[in-house]
């Protein structure tokens, strides 16, 4: 398993931007992605395909399992939380419209104002 201080944090946000910008392709709202970030299932409402955990990793394994036999018309954005969980990184909470990424040892490696996402996500569109 890769450490994040091998990762590009450039390579990180990539892949939060590219989630984002899945979630958003899927016609999901903004505030739906942004809880699908977590690796939690956004997809429908009251139907949760995947177990409630407090893995980060084990909620993104799951909706990337549900995703590819529900959603499959859409690409994926489960894949590159996945890759990114995988890494060692984390994602804490949104605080005031910024979301806390975190390394492996739980050291807050920056913050990513949602606007910032929003933005890069529209321009991967």
């Amino acid at each position: 398993m890769k450490q994040v201080h091998e990762i590009d944090m450039e390579a990180l946000y990539g892949l939060i931007v590219s989630a984002f910008a899945k979630f958003l392709a899927a016609d999901l709202s903004v505030g739906r992605a942004r809880y699908g970030l977590f690796g939690t299932w956004v997809v429908t409402e009251g139907d949760v395909p995947v177990p409630n955990s407090e893995s980060q990793l084990d909620r993104a394994l799951a909706s990337r399992d549900a995703w590819s036999r529900r959603v499959a018309n859409f690409s994926n954005p489960y894949s590159d939380l996945v890759n990114l969980y995988e890494s060692g990184a984390s994602l804490g909470r949104w605080e005031n419209n910024i979301l806390d990424i975190y390394g492996p040892t739980g050291e807050k490696v920056w913050g990513v104002p949602l606007s910032s996402l929003i933005e890069s996500a529209h321009n991967l569109r």
